[in-house]
């Protein structure tokens, strides 16, 4: 029986990713084929399986052309423009869009390291990426500090400023804005905002960090992995 089951686990360990890999390009290939199936549908009068997906990607390809030159851009930003005054739509735009970039982008800095935090409580850590630094005087209302604690501080001796309208001490220096993916889709997750002290750099590449992440914790960097040997 402990063979049968040995011989189970063997053939999901090769399987698996095979199956996850099929079941992730199918998804996106009917996600792509119907994006532009009602059109299929409308000029032919039925579906045509796969011409949807064609035309899907033959609409990114043009995308991608069109923004290559300056009418194209602003043609784009024309339309970028409308959405951007859609109440609703503003806020879910703009935020796809960064993102996007972030991932996507050619000049892809929105994601600046890796670190690790303790998140999303006391004694638990998580991988997250550095997306930017917030001014602490936006972050408290750009109010004028209420007082300062005498001997109050971190633990390098740094003062805290006492906000006492929200009865919180907060740190004085630089404050990170931290994206946290979640598993294991990234595009989704938590923006945190962290003190620079509390933020430990990883010895990560961006990519290995977003890999280590989709992968569960699965896919360790090779230089983790040589360390290891």
């Amino acid at each position: 029986m402990s063979k049968f089951r040995n011989y189970f686990l063997t053939g999901l360990v090769f399987l698996l990713p095979a199956i996850i890999t099929g079941y992730t390009l199918l998804f996106a290939f009917r996600l792509l084929d119907n994006f532009m199936g009602n059109i299929v549908l409308y000029v032919f009068g039925h579906t045509i399986q796969g011409l949807g997906f064609i035309l899907s990607m033959l609409a990114i390809i043009a995308t991608g052309a069109l923004g290559g030159n300056i009418l194209g851009r602003r043609v784009l930003r024309f339309g970028e423009k409308i959405l951007e005054h859609v109440p609703v739509v503003k806020g879910l735009y703009l935020g796809s869009k960064q993102l996007t970039r972030s991932l996507f982008g050619k000049n892809a800095s929105s994601f600046r390291r890796v670190v690790c935090i303790e998140y999303p409580r006391k004694g638990i850590y998580t991988l997250g990426f550095v997306t930017g630094e917030l001014p602490l005087g936006a972050l408290i209302g750009n109010r004028p500090p209420a007082g300062r604690e005498p001997g109050a501080g971190g633990p390098e001796g740094t003062e805290q400023v006492k906000d006492e309208s929200a009865g919180a001490l907060l740190p004085e220096g630089r404050v990170f804005s931290v994206f946290v993916p979640t598993t294991p889709n990234p595009t989704s997750g938590f923006m945190v905002v962290v003190p620079e002290k509390d933020a430990c750099h990883v010895d990560l590449s961006v990519e290995d960090g977003i890999r280590l992440i989709i992968s569960g914790g699965a896919l360790k960097p090779a230089k983790w992995t040589a360390r290891d040997k």
